[in-house]
């Protein structure tokens, strides 16, 4: 046997979690008491000679507990803990290759000092602990993780709602403030602002001798003092609105303006949404979007979470879409009848990332005369070539509004949702995967509402539907081979690949989506999803919480991905070279993965009865 270097044997060992926590002098001490063993296949390894901390050189084994049961098999760069009050209760190992074996004494905890916490915590976690910490640890420094209550004017200034417009405006000016809060008997009644009264007192010749609460804005929307501040510009974003009152319970303590973000210096996102709010051409929208990948960047690198980036990108393709509208409708003239823009995909899941496609159509209130649907063609058709410029990319599939396939009255909506609940073939479940993720956008949410009111009562009731739903769920599978080592795909370019979409997180939203089809949950985002199906107990907190770690997790690392490519001029993809990895993040990634895997265990049975 070949004997490696203690050179070899340092830089090896630093890169294999958990030692590669350890600084270099606890290391060092470590590496002393570092022993090497050398087993054939179907040995099983000595307690009395291993006992203590096991790391795989080269080879693989698998770990049995007591009753013969498999804990897990384990290949190079694998470490377990190999002793009788081991907290994962390995009461065997079986070498299934020749092995080169690495192996401490659990002494060795003992001469680590402070770090020896970096040990236990690894060994003492489960995969989805250890997932859980790597999120919750990443640092937090980016404005839009604040709180609001860390950013919002405290105790702002209030007026009666029985009190005079003429008063109101005098305590506005005296303050030198653009808004003031209306209360009744201590509780919100509404917001004014200085627009408000310019627009709804000056402009319209208001007798300014009336009360406040003729032109305040009633049941505004407000924000709670302990959600972020990312979720309160995304609420402005969202409702184009540049103030928020900040709520406990049912009494206002505070406001907060898009000034407050100005002094922060983070207002880009809703910066943004402005412009595109006030774009008048497809042209400026287009130049508008260009800051959209260095914004994204910028939170990426700021360790901003990836479903808090999600959502930030899609409420800036809604604006974009919204605003393609508008100017769509000034090009074509007023659509014949009631419509409704809708959207689906991650669209409609609020999660896009860099480099998506858009997936859209048209829900229409009745049928239409030749006449109309040109007009009705030109006026989608403009607003799809729009987001194509503005870099929501054309669906290869030809799910825009423009197809006609996709404008088409509820009625018929209606008849393609239920052939694919009734029929699912191959065709109608890839339909499914897609159009059961829906939102709306713009135009008449009557018309949208009708149509998932009906999807839910249809999709809900059909276990066929389920079981072949959940089929084809399984068929995306987590790119983790037998002795969880990666299953690489080949690429454009015939590199060996993760396909970090539709081998990571496809399969949780997937799961998410059949959960809430079969329970009729109409929740869309995918954590919202896992939350709702926590609350109502279709599945437990702690895979709710896995599932929604490991999404975060494999989202995140897409990101950083595509940031990495738009950075050296690549084209985006969700394609990640493994070897562009740490030790630690591969490891990290091979966890993420296991809780995947684990869930759709746990959905074959309850949607297949295991014959799946």
């Amino acid at each position: 046997m070949t004997v490696t270097t203690q050179d070899d044997q340092k830089l090896f060992v630093s890169q294999c979690p958990p030692f590669n926590h350890l600084s270099e002098e606890a290391l060092d001490r470590a590496l002393k008491q570092l022993k090497i063993g050398h087993e054939k296949a179907g040995v099983s390894l000595s307690m009395a000679r291993y006992s203590g901390i096991v790391l795989i050189r080269s080879g693989s084994l698998e770990l049995r507990d007591e009753s013969n049961s498999l804990i897990d098999k384990m290949s190079a760069t694998n470490c377990f803990l190999f002793t009788e009050r081991a907290v994962n209760q390995v009461a065997s190992a079986h070498c299934l290759e020749d092995c080169l074996l690495y192996f401490f004494p659990i002494t060795i905890l003992d001469d680590l000092g402070d770090e020896r916490a970096t040990i236990d915590d690894f060994f003492h976690a489960t995969e989805h602990a250890r997932l859980s910490r790597v999120l919750d640890s990443r640092e937090r420094n980016y404005c839009l993780n604040q709180r609001v209550a860390e950013l919002m004017v405290n105790d702002p200034i209030r007026v009666q709602a029985d009190e005079s417009i003429r008063a109101a405006a005098q305590r506005m000016s005296e303050a030198k403030i653009s808004s003031l809060i209306v209360v009744a008997d201590g509780e919100l009644a509404g917001i004014v602002t200085d627009r408000d009264l310019r627009s709804r007192v000056l402009a319209a010749g208001v007798d300014p001798n009336k009360p406040i609460s003729e032109v305040m804005t009633s049941s505004p929307k407000t924000i709670r003092r302990s959600q972020t501040v990312y979720e309160a510009q995304l609420l402005m974003m969202t409702e184009n609105i540049h103030h928020l009152p900040v709520m406990s319970g049912s009494a206002p303590v505070g406001i907060i303006t898009l000034n407050d973000f100005v002094r922060a210096q983070n207002s880009e996102p809703i910066y943004l949404i402005h412009a595109i709010n006030r774009s008048k051409t497809v042209e400026q929208i287009e130049e508008r979007c260009k800051a959209l990948p260095e914004l994204i960047d910028k939170m990426i690198r700021a360790n901003v979470r990836a479903h808090e980036i999600g959502r930030i990108i899609t409420s800036i393709t809604d604006a974009v879409t919204k605003q393609l509208i508008f100017l769509a409708r000034k090009e074509c003239g007023e659509l014949p009848c009631q419509y409704a823009w809708v959207v689906f995909g991650s669209q409609a899941r609020a999660d896009q990332m860099l480099g998506s496609d858009q997936d859209n159509g048209l829900i229409l209130e009745r049928e239409l005369t030749q006449t109309e649907s040109i007009q009705v063609e030109s006026f989608a058709r403009f607003v799809n070539d729009g987001l194509d410029k503005s870099g929501l990319k054309y669906c290869p599939g030809g799910i825009m509004a423009m197809n006609e396939k996709w404008c088409q009255p509820l009625s018929v909506w209606k008849n393609y949702f239920a052939h694919w609940i009734v029929e699912p073939d191959p065709k109608a479940l890839m339909h499914a995967s897609i159009f059961y993720d829906i939102r709306h956008v713009d135009g008449d949410g009557t018309l949208t509402q009708g149509l998932k009111e009906f999807v839910a009562r249809d999709a809900t009731k059909n276990s066929i539907f389920h079981a072949r739903m959940a089929e084809n769920t399984l068929q995306s599978t987590p790119p983790l081979g037998f002795f969880k080592q990666f299953v690489l795909e080949k690429d454009g370019n015939h590199r060996a690949v993760l396909d970090l979409k539709h081998r990571g997180t496809v399969p949780i939203v997937a799961m998410a989506r059949l959960y809430c089809l079969a329970e009729g949950i109409t929740a869309v985002n995918t954590v919202d999803r896992l939350k709702a199906l926590e609350k109502q107990k279709i599945i437990s907190s702690e895979q709710s919480r896995n599932l929604c770690d490991a999404h975060e997790f494999i989202a995140g690392l897409r990101l950083e991905n595509q940031s990495r490519q738009i950075q050296q001029s690549e084209a985006v993809s969700n394609n990640l070279d493994p070897k562009t990895l740490s030790p630690l993040v591969r490891h990290q990634l091979k966890d993420a993965f296991a809780v995947v895997a684990e869930s759709q265990r746990s959905l074959k049975m309850r949607f297949g009865h295991g014959t799946i």
